[in-house]
C-alpha cells in the first residue's frame, strides 16, 4: 500500500475535540494525504517545498466548524448559510464580514492550518477538478463529530463563484449514508413538485478510500423571517408526490423498518426502550388505517432557502416513502421549538399541542391518528439519534428534548 493512495481506506476521522487543531488535522489527513503535509501553527512551517494552502479555523482551533481558504473573499459565503438552530446568526454574520474583508486572515496570534502540497501530489482539489472539470479551492465544513458524518466541501472556482458542493464520508457508516443520499437524489430527480428544487448530482466516486459525491450548489439565502415560516403546502405536495396510500399501521413500511432497526441496535437500556416503543405503537394503533406518503426527513429552516420560484431544499439522505403524512411539518415545528424555546417539558408539550393542531387542521386527522403519527415520529427521531452515536457512546449521553422521556409520557 502506498501512503495517500486514494484506493486505500483512510482511518475514520476520530479527533480529540479539546486538543487545539486536532479535528482540523484529522480532516486534512483525509483531504491532503501524504506526501502533502499539514500542521496547525501560529506561523507557516519552514523548510517545506511545494504550494502552501492556508486555512482559517472558524470559529477557532479548539472546536473548528469551518476551514476557510484564508485569502478567498468568496469563502465568506460559507458562513452566511449556517445551522441557525445551533449557532448565533449575529456572530456568524460578523465572521462572514471579517472573512470577506480579509480581517480573519490578518488577526495576529491565531493558529492556522497550513497544508504543504509537493508538485504532482494527488489532493482533494485535483480529484474535484477531475470530477467537474474546473480548478477549485475548498471551504471545509467539519460539522459535529458523529459516527456517520461527512465532511462538506464548498467549491469556489477562479471567478469566485460557488460552483458545487461535495460530501466526503469519514467512516464505513458514513459511506452508506452518502450512498443513500445519492440514490435518493436519483430517485426524486424527475418527480419533485414544481415548487421544490433539489441539488443535481454532478459526480460520485471515491477519494482516499471513502465515498465522494459532488452536487450542484444551491446558493439562495433566505431572510431569517422567511426561513421560520412553515412551508406547509410544499411539504404536503412532496408527501403526495409519490404513491400515497391508506394502510393499516401495522402493515406500513415505516413500522416494519423501525422494528428492523430497533432489533439491530446493540443491547442496552436505550435499545430496550425503543423496541418497547415500537411494540406499543403496533399494539395501540396497529389496526388503525393511516395515509402514508413520502417525506424529506430533515426539512428544517437551515436546510432550505426560499426563492421567487419556490424552495431550494438540500440534505436528502433521510428521504423515505411509506411514512405518515405530516412527518415533515411536525419535524420542522419540533426543531423550531428546540431553537426558540429549549428542550424542557414545557417546550415539548408546546410542540405536542402545536403539532396536533396542525395535523387536525391541515390533514383532517382525528385524535387517535394524531397520537399515532406523533408517536411514530418520535420513535423515528430517537432511532436516528441512537444510530448516529459514535461507537462505544453510552446512554450517559441521552438525547436532550424529544427523547425517550417524552415517549414515556405519551
Amino acid at each position: 500500500m502506498v501512503p495517500g493512495d486514494p484506493t486505500v481506506p483512510a482511518e475514520p476521522v476520530r479527533a480529540a475535540p479539546n486538543r487545539p487543531g486536532e479535528r482540523a488535522l484529522s480532516a486534512a489527513r483525509l483531504l491532503w494525504p501524504e506526501p502533502a503535509k499539514a500542521v496547525v501553527a501560529h506561523r507557516p512551517p519552514a523548510g517545506l517545498e511545494g504550494r502552501v494552502h492556508i486555512f482559517v479555523l472558524v470559529p477557532g482551533a479548539r472546536r473548528p466548524w469551518w476551514l476557510l481558504p484564508a485569502h478567498r473573499a468568496a469563502a465568506a459565503q460559507a458562513l452566511e448559510r449556517i445551522d441557525v438552530g445551533q449557532r448565533s446568526a449575529i456572530v456568524w454574520k460578523a465572521l462572514a464580514t471579517a472573512q470577506r474583508t480579509g480581517v480573519l486572515a490578518r488577526i495576529p496570534g491565531k493558529r492556522r492550518l497550513y497544508v504543504t502540497v509537493p508538485p504532482g501530489s494527488r489532493t482533494i482539489e485535483s480529484e474535484l477538478a477531475r470530477g467537474i472539470g474546473d480548478e477549485v479551492d475548498v471551504c471545509v465544513r467539519l460539522g459535529r463529530s458523529r459516527q456517520n458524518r461527512s465532511i462538506v466541501l464548498r467549491l469556489i472556482d477562479g471567478r469566485d463563484h460557488t460552483c458545487g458542493i461535495a460530501k466526503l464520508s469519514t467512516s464505513d457508516s458514513g459511506d452508506l449514508v452518502l450512498q443513500r443520499e445519492r440514490q435518493n437524489l436519483q430517485r426524486i430527480a424527475d418527480g419533485l413538485p414544481h415548487a421544490i428544487t433539489a441539488p443535481r448530482l454532478l459526480h460520485h466516486g471515491s477519494w482516499n478510500g471513502r465515498d465522494l459525491m459532488i452536487m450542484e450548489a444551491l446558493t439562495a439565502v433566505s431572510s431569517p423571517r422567511a426561513r421560520t415560516t412553515l412551508p406547509l403546502n410544499q411539504m404536503l405536495e412532496l408527501a403526495r408526490s409519490w404513491t400515497a396510500v391508506s394502510s393499516r399501521l401495522s402493515q406500513t413500511p415505516f413500522v416494519q423498518d423501525q422494528r428492523r432497526r430497533a432489533d439491530a441496535l446493540p443491547e442496552d437500556a436505550t435499545a430496550d426502550s425503543l423496541r418497547a416503543a415500537v411494540d406499543q405503537l403496533d399494539q395501540r394503533w396497529g389496526a388503525r388505517r393511516l395515509t402514508v406518503g413520502s417525506w424529506h426527513g430533515d426539512w428544517v429552516s437551515w436546510n432550505m432557502a426560499r426563492t421567487p420560484q419556490g424552495i431550494q431544499l438540500w440534505d436528502w439522505e433521510s428521504f423515505a416513502e411509506g411514512v405518515p403524512l405530516g412527518w415533515d411539518p411536525v419535524h420542522y415545528l419540533a426543531q423550531d421549538q428546540r431553537m426558540h424555546r429549549g428542550t424542557d417539558e414545557n417546550a415539548e408539550d408546546g410542540w405536542r399541542v402545536q403539532a396536533a393542531r396542525l395535523l387536525r387542521d391541515a390533514l383532517g386527522l382525528d385524535d387517535e391518528a394524531v397520537e399515532a403519527t406523533l408517536f411514530g415520529y418520535l420513535i423515528e427521531l430517537n432511532l436516528r439519534y441512537v444510530e448516529d452515536r459514535d461507537p462505544g457512546e453510552s446512554i450517559r449521553s441521552p438525547r436532550r428534548g424529544w427523547g425517550l422521556p417524552l415517549l414515556a409520557r405519551m
